[in-house]
């Protein structure tokens, strides 16, 4: 079995833990941003409890973390408020694109990759 796919639910159970009190918030304040009770979140922290992917959407959201750093430890934790300049760029592009405009990008996309990566090997 592939190692890299077992989720370890007492390093998240660590890391929601410690990223709670780096960001200064009590467990009833981070229960209350969430949405959950006190006393599950006192057993999310301390390995007692398992969570639903609801659940832990709403952790990492109240964390402001992407869900990646929580079941991973992915060292490049990027906060929502601290998004780039191009990702702020990009966001305020597609503020008005339609979904079927969305797609087509996605579309232009895929293909600059194919051409970037042909091109790339070529080299």
């Amino acid at each position: 079995m592939d190692n890299r796919y077992i989720l370890d639910y007492k390093d998240l159970s660590k890391r929601i833990k410690k990223v709670r009190n780096e960001r200064g918030l009590t467990q009833e304040q981070l229960a209350s941003n969430a949405g959950l009770s006190w006393n599950f979140v006192a057993r999310i922290e301390t390995n007692n409890a398992k969570m639903s992917l609801q659940t832990l959407i709403n952790i990492a959201n109240a964390l402001d973390v992407s869900v990646d750093y929580l079941l991973l430890n992915d060292t490049a934790m990027i906060t929502k408020s601290e998004k780039t300049s191009t990702d702020i760029f990009i966001e305020n592009m597609l503020e008005n694109f339609s979904d079927v405009d969305k797609e087509l990008l996605i579309d232009m996309i895929n293909v600059f990759k194919l051409y970037k990566c042909k091109n790339d090997g070529n080299s």
